[in-house]
């Protein structure tokens, strides 16, 4: 019942997107804009000597096998309006015969929309997936990031969950200029998580909306500091009702961006978050993030060391730690 409700929500955001565009970007200008396919597949082999991450005193399950994934991304761009729709297939195929249990094929969607306007901008950007796990929680079915708000930090660590999750992520996002200094953005993140065997262990649905408010202000051309302000509601719905609650929060952060040149910038930022789980007392945890990333006309470069707390499966709010490091390099207009 709740993954249909989870697919009725999705394509319900997918009408909004398409009446978004409708409305700003007239129907004729969508049409006489210069549409793109861009087909992408991607081959991959994998050893794991421990796919289930057991104790030493456990047996260990070695697998070895395939990776296949395919995406087409169509979309356009206009002055002003930009909008693409990709649909992503991965497979994993293992070579042995107990290895069958983790042969998955996996099944993704995402859907972006940008509007310019003189002052304002405004974007969405809507994820589902449909995918098997093994060791953690992923809520990216790529590896193409090139923002650091972008890299997803919520997992479980839970092991051997063999499982199915659906997943639907909506980031809507505003901001607005005051002057050519300041500025007012406001986003969103809208999550609602299912598992395909909910029992006691095992992973558990929830939902997770967080609100954040960021005033910034450039003192120069390369440099930048910004004040964030955030709140969130995480809500597990555990059927069988076990260490499972309610939680609310708030966080204050600070921080700062250098500019090194037109493609390099760095940003620190620190702060804290306060927890409330429902009827207990609440807790307060210092959150952070070091973030360095350049875009070059061929390559992306992205590296982050960061702490948060994090949403999962588990059931409650966890602190954690994460180093991430991406690069992308264009060897040609074809080839990446």
């Amino acid at each position: 019942m709740r993954k249909l409700a989870v697919r009725y929500l999705f394509f319900n955001l997918l009408a909004i997107g398409i009446v978004s565009v409708t409305f700003f970007c007239n129907i004729e200008t969508a049409i006489a804009a210069e549409w793109r396919l861009e087909p992408e597949l991607w081959l991959g082999y994998e050893i794991d000597d421990n796919a289930a991450l057991t104790g030493n005193s456990n047996p260990k399950f070695e697998i070895q096998g395939y990776i296949v994934e395919g995406a087409a991304a169509l979309g356009y761009a206009t002055q002003r309006t930009t909008f693409d729709i990709t649909p992503r297939l991965r497979s994993r195929n293992y070579h042995g015969e107990t290895d069958a249990i983790f042969d998955s094929d996996d099944y993704f969607l995402r859907i972006n929309f940008g509007h310019k306007g003189v002052k304002s901008t405004f974007r969405i950007r809507a994820d589902y997936g449909d995918e098997s796990i093994r060791t953690a929680e992923r809520t990216v079915a790529d590896s193409d990031v090139s923002d650091p708000d972008e890299i997803p930090g919520d997992e479980t660590g839970r092991v051997f969950s063999l499982d199915r999750r659906e997943m639907i992520r909506v980031l809507p996002h505003w901001d607005y200029k005051f002057s050519e200094k300041s500025a007012l953005a406001a986003d969103a993140m809208l999550k609602d998580v299912d598992y395909e065997d909910a029992r006691i262990g095992s992973l558990v649905p929830y939902s997770d909306i967080r609100l954040r408010v960021t005033l910034s202000h450039n003192f120069s051309r390369i440099n930048k500091a910004y004040i964030r302000a955030s709140a969130r509601s995480y809500e597990p719905e555990n059927p069988l009702a076990i260490a499972s609650v309610d939680v609310d929060g708030v966080a204050l952060s600070a921080g700062i961006e250098h500019r090194f040149s037109e493609t390099a910038r760095i940003r620190a930022e620190i702060g804290v978050e306060e927890s409330e789980p429902a009827g207990r007392d609440s807790d307060q945890n210092a959150i952070w993030d070091v973030s360095f990333v350049k875009n070059a006309q061929t390559m992306t470069l992205l590296a982050q060391y960061k702490r948060n707390i994090i949403s999962s499966g588990n059931g409650f709010l966890s602190e954690r730690d994460s180093l991430n490091f991406s690069l992308r390099r264009s060897f040609s207009e074809r080839f990446t």
